[in-house]
């Protein structure tokens, strides 16, 4: 069977259609499968926005589904809700759970493009989204995973719009869909359901490693006024010595790349690196001059700063002017990285940024002024193995999260085809 299977992806693969399927506007489908239009297939209807001019619309509790929280695939709560006046005034339906809403606005942009979710609680939705509901011949969660195989195509080939892109009721009520019988349809949703559950799962562990990390964090470094930290190694028990920033960093007189490089360059924070970018995405390494062990801190918003230590895989860095880089004198640059990504850090030391609400920022001056406890070398040390294994820790779970990721859209594409079938 797999042989058959892996032959009929070469067949598509080279664009030819396998025996027994017929060629879709998606794809291919079995030949036994029965077809019909969205719009036959269910009711659509779309949203509306109420007036932000009345501010008593958005003091209720009535969930209002916008386009940006269609993410997961079951939606149980909402960032706004809306009045009963205001789903009176702006004749908003309420939509019942397992109704499929899609993002219909904004379509040009890829976050926003083929999302989709299934609702839990009862709702209404903005007019940026589009609900599906009273299914005829396919069950809901089969026909959310099929626009989860095609809505990115959907997005991009039929939004209409020059800067903004959207889709309206008539054009998603001709799509085709192709689909199995009731039995084989609910076998598949069981076959992605319990994919969807070791995900969940997966991302539960995460998570949770995550807010231990965070935990940590708050509680190896002294709080304000203190010299010791709550928890600590059994070994160590003498204060931290109390120093300044600027006695560990000594700020590099290279300033780095100015104008059109550095209005370009991006800051990406990944595990203990610090990886400029392009506006393409790509690693920019043709910028970089310097050599790793550097400690590199962004003047950039200091409670969302990028703060990192140049990894050994950039052989060559050179830091922008809102990303300078640091040599360190008698500080591991990876414990000054745990200690730099605290909001805490600053917020404990009365640390007052300038700017506006949205870009405050936080110059190097002032940076290096911050008084800084700092324990032995070996201490250090220990704090950065520590936080060393939480990150490794991390990776290898991100790493596992995004293969059954990866196995899920695979599993999608191959069921919803019908390239494997599943009996009943």
């Amino acid at each position: 069977m797999e042989k058959v299977i892996a032959y009929r992806i070469q067949q598509i693969r080279r664009g030819e259609v396998p025996e027994g399927y017929r060629k879709t506007q998606w794809g291919v489908a079995p030949l036994t499968w029965s077809r019909q239009t969205i719009g036959e297939l269910c009711k659509i209807s779309s949203g509306s926005t109420p007036s932000r001019n009345n501010p008593n619309y958005y003091t209720g509790d009535i969930l209002w589904v916008t386009s940006g929280e269609l993410k997961s695939k079951y939606l149980l709560d909402t960032l706004e809700k809306i009045s009963s006046d205001a789903v009176t005034v702006g004749k908003l339906t309420l939509y019942d759970p397992g109704t499929v809403v899609i993002a219909i606005y904004g379509l040009e942009a890829e976050g926003v493009r083929g999302t989709a979710s299934i609702i839990a609680q009862r709702c209404t939705i903005s007019q940026a989204c589009m609900a599906f509901t009273r299914f005829r011949s396919v069950l809901n969660e089969f026909f959310y995973y099929w626009y989860m195989l095609n809505g990115q195509k959907i997005g991009t080939r039929f939004a209409q719009g020059t800067k903004q892109q959207n889709l309206s009721s008539e054009i998603v009520a001709a799509f085709p869909v192709d689909f199995p019988e009731l039995e084989e349809q609910q076998r598949i949703v069981e076959i992605l359901v319990t994919q969807d559950k070791m995900i969940e799962l997966q991302q539960r562990k995460l998570d949770e490693i995550k807010k231990l990390k965070k935990a940590y964090l708050g509680k190896m470094f002294p709080k304000r006024g203190s010299n010791v930290p709550e928890i600590r190694f059994r070994e160590f028990s003498n204060p931290w010595e109390q120093r300044k920033v600027g006695d560990v960093l000594n700020e590099s007189r290279d300033i780095g790349h100015s104008g059109d490089i550095a209005k370009k360059l991006t800051v990406k924070l990944w595990g203990k690196g610090v990886y400029a970018k392009n506006d393409k995405g790509s690693v920019a390494t043709q910028y970089f001059t310097r050599h790793a062990g550097q400690f590199i801190y962004s003047k950039l918003d200091f409670l969302n700063s990028a703060f990192g230590v140049v990894p050994k895989e950039l052989e060559n860095y050179e830091s922008t002017a809102d990303l300078p880089a640091f040599d360190c004198i008698g500080i591991n640059p990876y414990f000054m990285f745990y200690r730099a990504i605290q909001p805490s850090f600053y917020l404990a030391n009365g640390m007052i940024a300038d700017g506006s609400r949205k870009a405050k920022r936080v110059h190097g001056e002032t940076f290096l002024d911050m008084p800084l406890a700092l324990p032995t070398t070996e201490e250090q040390n220990k704090i950065v193995n520590c936080f060393t294994q939480f990150d490794n820790l991390i990776t290898l779970h991100q790493r596992k999260l995004d293969e059954m990721k990866k196995l899920k859209k695979t599993l999608i594409k191959l069921l919803m085809t019908g390239i494997v079938r599943v009996k009943s």
